[in-house]
């Protein structure tokens, strides 16, 4: 009962404050958060299922459909292994880069940055192996925004053991 009261709190603010036109306003700034899914591939598909997190951004356009973005983020993703072996990774992102404007609420852009994750595995009837690993990443995105909302597909390529897909929604705040 909790979950829902705070969600429809933070929904009637959200709605209440003015919602930022981002890239629509030279010398602009703005705040936001996001909520995100992420789906592993590759490597990390063998070590993690679908993973969940959250978001913090910030944003500054010099010029028209030209941005620059920076993200603070968390990622936890659940269990993939088998009944004998359990995993959990768990990263926290650092990104910034640019974001370019392409028509009608539609954006693109890169950002590159530290991805700190933590990896434990767990063997039943047996101790547990835990690593942490600092890798560089990059991610390049795809997006919609409008009336403040924003709507994301983010692609992490950079490092195999950790590249996922993430889908984001999320609502930027005018500054």
């Amino acid at each position: 009962m909790k979950i829902p009261l705070v969600l429809a709190v933070c929904l009637l603010v959200a709605a209440s404050v003015s919602p930022a036109q981002v890239l629509e306003t030279p010398g602009g700034f703005a705040v936001g958060a996001a909520v995100e899914l992420s789906v592993p591939v590759k490597s990390l598909a063998d070590r993690a299922g679908t993973g969940f997190g959250g978001s913090a951004r910030f944003e500054y356009v010099p010029y028209k459909n030209i941005g620059l973005v920076a993200s603070v983020g968390y990622l936890s993703w659940g269990d993939e292994g088998d009944d004998a072996i359990t995993s959990t990774v768990k990263a926290l992102e650092l990104l910034a880069g640019p974001k370019f404007g392409i028509g009608s609420g539609w954006y693109g852009g890169f950002e590159l940055g530290i991805y700190q994750a933590t990896e434990k595995f767990s063997v039943s009837g047996a101790q547990s192996i835990e690593r942490e690993a600092t890798q560089a990443m990059m991610g390049v995105f795809l997006g919609y925004e409008f009336s403040g909302v924003d709507l994301g597909v983010k692609y992490y390529p950079f490092d195999e053991a950790y590249t996922n897909v993430m889908v984001s929604v999320g609502y930027w705040f005018g500054l």
